[in-house]
């Protein structure tokens, strides 16, 4: 198994009006994941339709698609089955409706194999608004190197769920997102993680 290896987690949920929009931008990375796996939260419109719709172009692309139909549970829970679908040592958060640059799996693997202590990759993202105006997120551009991660994160979560690419031993180790939260699933399990002492790498690029 290949050490960067890495498997896309997409939760949908009736997501089918930007459903194409992020297939596209992971069939246009520059240096494409090993595997894709789609969560279904028990989409009622046909999300899942279109996603095998355009099962063949990940074939050509050379890389596995997995499509799970799960009940509806929430974002956390549909993660967690992507999470527990893979064997692929990282995993690579993308919600389904945002979206990344051809070079962003380029850049979080360089960075994998540059710093190979690294836990976890994070990268700065912009927030599109409907009206086409962008909102530039720097996140962890404060993180300090030199001060645990967890007491920095304490006071501010400077995580974003589609700017992160995790181990997934670590993940399991944790339980993964807790589903019986109704919100800050992510931050929760932020803060789980790094409680002991993992490490973090912050990519400054908006990826």
């Amino acid at each position: 198994m290949l050490e960067s290896g890495i498997a896309v987690v997409c939760p949908a949920y009736n997501s089918a009006a930007y459903i194409n929009r992020t297939l596209d931008t992971i069939l246009s990375q520059q240096d494409p994941p090993e595997e894709v796996i789609f969560s279904d939260d028990g989409s009622q419109h046909n999300t899942l339709e279109i996603i095998e719709q355009n099962r063949d172009r990940f074939t050509q692309a050379g890389f596995e698609l997995k499509v799970l139909h799960n009940p509806h549970e929430g974002p956390g829970a549909a993660r967690n089955h992507g999470i527990l679908a893979t064997k692929l040592p990282w995993i690579a958060f993308l919600d389904a409706d945002d979206t990344w640059k051809p070079e962003k799996l380029k850049r979080v693997r360089q960075t994998i194999k540059k710093y190979p202590d690294v836990n976890c990759i994070l990268h700065w993202e912009e927030y599109v608004r409907a009206n086409g105006s962008v909102t530039t997120l720097e996140h962890g551009k404060k993180f300090q190197q030199n001060l645990p991660v967890s007491k920095q994160l304490y006071r501010n979560n400077f995580l974003s769920t589609s700017a992160v690419v995790c181990r997934r031993s670590l993940l399991l180790e944790v339980g993964c997102f807790d589903v019986t939260l109704p919100n800050g699933q992510d931050y929760d399990l932020w803060l789980r993680l790094f409680a002991r002492g993992y490490l973090i790498d912050n990519i400054p690029e908006y990826l």
